[in-house]
């Protein structure tokens, strides 16, 4: 074989080797990175009261709660245009920060509307908060 081509073939194995390695490993990073910022309901770890949650503390497990709208505080927008609500919800005695992805659609709720919410139970900057989807947060009659 000329050396040249030789020289093509070695470089061609290379570059389509690079190629594959890094899709394989981005595909992989892209698949935990959206693990961890999702839930997925049908892993419930538990149903709780507010107090109860607040008490144990299962950090970044799947949970389930209910209680009152007792705030609706303006929305977050992120950096890169995401909107979130956010929502405070009480047991009567204890309340918990609902932050809720409107990527699915945003929530119709008011203050003082019971509520069932199923989400990731979280802390952020010292806050315990539930990470949800606004569209799953189930208004109860």
């Amino acid at each position: 074989m000329d050396k040249e081509l030789k020289r093509f073939i070695y470089v061609t194995i290379l570059i389509i080797g690079t190629v594959l390695i890094s899709l394989i490993f981005s595909d992989t990073t892209a698949s935990s990175m959206s693990n961890s910022t999702q839930f997925d309901s049908t892993k419930n770890s538990g149903t709780y009261t507010i107090t109860q949650l607040l008490s144990k503390r299962p950090l970044d497990q799947n949970i389930k709660v209910a209680g009152n709208i007792s705030a609706v505080l303006k929305d977050y927008t992120s950096k890169k245009g995401y909107v979130y609500q956010r929502l405070k919800v009480s047991d009567g005695s204890n309340e918990i920060l609902i932050f809720c992805s409107a990527y699915k659609g945003k929530s119709d709720l008011t203050i003082g509307d019971r509520v069932s919410v199923e989400g990731k139970f979280q802390k952020y900057k010292d806050e315990y908060e539930i990470y949800t989807y606004c569209s799953q947060i189930q208004k109860i009659k």
